[in-house]
C-alpha cells in the first residue's frame, strides 16, 4: 500500500472508532492499558546458565515438581485453545500440532539458530502511521515487531545487530534501507505478495544468498494481506466473475506453497539447516474475511466504503488458513496464530455480540490505515512469535 498517499489523504479524516481512554498513567514507554501490558522479554538472563551452581539440583527439583503438578496431558486443540473466539478454521483437519500457548503450531525444534531473515510484507518492514488520525500517536520502528525481535534475539543468541538502517524502512520504496546487517536479513516491502517471495520477485535468495546457507537460518514472515485486499477490490468492483477470483486465490497459496517447499525440500540446498514461521492472515473487522472493513475510516480513504457481506470472503480466507495448516504439516514448518490472537483487537472490539468480543477494555491492534499493526499489534506479534519458538 503506498502509505504516503494514505497519510496525505487521510489528514483531516474523521477519527477511527477507538476504545475508551486506558486506565493508569503513562509511564514513558508509551504502554498504559494494564490489559494488554507490551511483553517482558528480558526476564531470563542468558548468563544464568552459566552461573547457577546449583543447576542440577535445581532440575531434578523442578522435574519432580513437573511430575508432581502437571498432570493435564490433554494436546491443545480447537476447543482448548480457541473456544473463546469460536474459531470458524478447522485446526484439526490437517493433523498440526498446536502448541501449549495456542500461539501457533509446534512442528520444530527451533534451537541453534546463527542468522535471522524476515520475509513478506509491510506488517514485517514496518509502518510509521498513527494509531488515530487524531492524536497521531506513530508507530515507531522500534516498536515493529521484527525489531522487538531483533533484539530478542541479540540477547538470547548472542548475533550480531543489526544497523540503524536495516532498522528504519525508507518511505518510497517501503523496503529498509539495509537489507543486510549483522546476522539479519530483511526483504519484506510494502505491498509483497506470496510471489513477491520465490517467483515474480526473489525475496527468499536475495536475503539468504549461497554463501549464507551454511549457517542456521530462521526465517520468519507475514504475508498473504495484499493477496486478500486485492480480492476485496475485485469483490467491491464486480469486474472479475467468481471462478478467475478463486483461481487468483489458489495461485496466491500455490506461490506460498512454492516458496517453502523451496526452502525445506532439499536439506542440501540449506546444508546449516532452516527453520521457518509463517504468521496466517488477521482480519480488521473480527470476523472472517474483512466483511465489515467499512467500519474503518482508512477503508473508506482507499475506496472499500461498502461493507463486503459476500460470503465469498469468508469462504477463502478459511481456504487460507487451513492450506497453511496443510503445508505446515507437510513440511514441517510452523505456523503462527496472528488471525486467531488478534481476533477482538479490530475495528468491532466492542461488538459484545460478536464472536471475538474480548471485553471492554481490549486495546485495538490495527492504525488508522486499517491494515498495519499498532505498537500494542506488534508487541502480540512479537509474542507469538516467541511463543512458537520457545516450544
Amino acid at each position: 500500500m503506498l502509505l504516503l498517499t494514505l497519510l496525505v489523504a487521510c489528514k483531516d479524516a474523521p477519527s477511527a472508532k477507538a476504545p475508551p481512554p486506558p486506565a493508569g498513567t503513562d509511564s514513558g514507554t508509551g504502554w498504559t492499558n494494564p490489559i494488554d501490558p507490551p511483553p517482558d522479554f528480558t526476564d531470563d538472563d542468558p548468563s544464568d546458565a552459566d552461573t547457577d551452581t546449583d543447576a542440577d539440583s535445581d532440575a531434578d527439583s523442578d522435574a519432580d515438581s513437573d511430575a508432581d503438578t502437571d498432570t493435564d496431558t490433554t494436546a491443545p486443540s480447537d476447543e482448548t485453545c480457541f473456544a473463546d473466539i469460536g474459531s470458524p478454521v478447522d485446526h484439526a483437519r490437517s493433523g498440526a500440532v498446536l502448541n501449549r500457548s495456542c500461539t501457533g503450531t509446534n512442528h520444530q525444534d527451533i534451537t541453534g539458530v546463527q542468522r535471522v531473515v524476515f520475509v513478506g510484507d509491510s506488517v514485517t518492514a514496518g509502518t510509521p502511521i498513527p494509531a488515530d488520525w487524531d492524536d497521531w500517536d506513530f508507530t515507531l520502528p522500534e516498536e515493529w515487531y521484527r525489531n522487538v525481535l531483533a533484539d530478542e534475539f541479540v540477547a538470547r543468541w548472542g548475533l550480531e545487530p543489526p544497523d540503524w538502517a536495516w532498522e528504519n524502512v525508507d518511505l518510497t520504496s517501503g523496503e529498509s534501507y539495509t537489507q543486510i546487517s549483522g546476522d539479519f536479513a530483511n526483504c519484506s516491502k510494502w505491498g509483497a505478495r506470496t510471489d513477491d517471495l520465490d517467483s515474480d520477485n526473489t525475496q527468499i535468495d536475495d536475503c539468504i544468498p549461497e554463501d549464507q546457507r551454511g549457517v542456521h537460518n530462521l526465517v520468519i514472515m507475514t504475508v498473504g494481506g495484499n493477496d486478500l485486499y486485492s480480492l476485496l477490490d475485485d469483490i467491491k468492483t464486480g469486474t472479475v466473475d467468481e471462478a478467475t477470483m478463486r483461481a487468483t486465490w489458489q495461485e496466491a497459496i500455490d506461490d506460498l506453497s512454492d516458496a517453502i517447499h523451496g526452502l525445506k525440500d532439499d536439506p542440501a540446498a540449506y546444508p546449516g539447516g532452516v527453520s521457518v514461521i509463517v504468521a496466517n492472515i488477521f482480519d480488521v473487522t473480527d470476523e472472517v474475511g474483512a466483511a465489515d472493513i467499512a467500519d474503518c475510516v482508512g477503508a473508506q480513504v482507499i475506496g472499500l466504503s461498502e461493507p463486503l457481506l459476500d460470503p465469498l470472503t469468508a469462504e477463502l480466507a478459511i481456504q487460507w488458513q487451513e492450506s497453511l495448516l496443510d503445508l505446515s504439516v507437510e513440511t514441517g514448518i510452523d505456523v503462527a496464530f496472528m488471525g486467531e490472537n488478534f481476533c477482538g483487537h479490530g475495528y468491532n472490539w466492542d461488538d459484545t455480540t460478536g464472536r471475538c468480543y474480548r471485553g471492554g477494555d481490549s486495546n485495538i491492534y490495527f492504525d488508522a490505515s486499517c491494515e498495519h499493526p499498532t505498537a500494542y499489534g506488534h508487541a502480540a506479534i512479537a509474542e507469538l512469535m516467541l511463543g512458537v519458538i520457545d516450544e
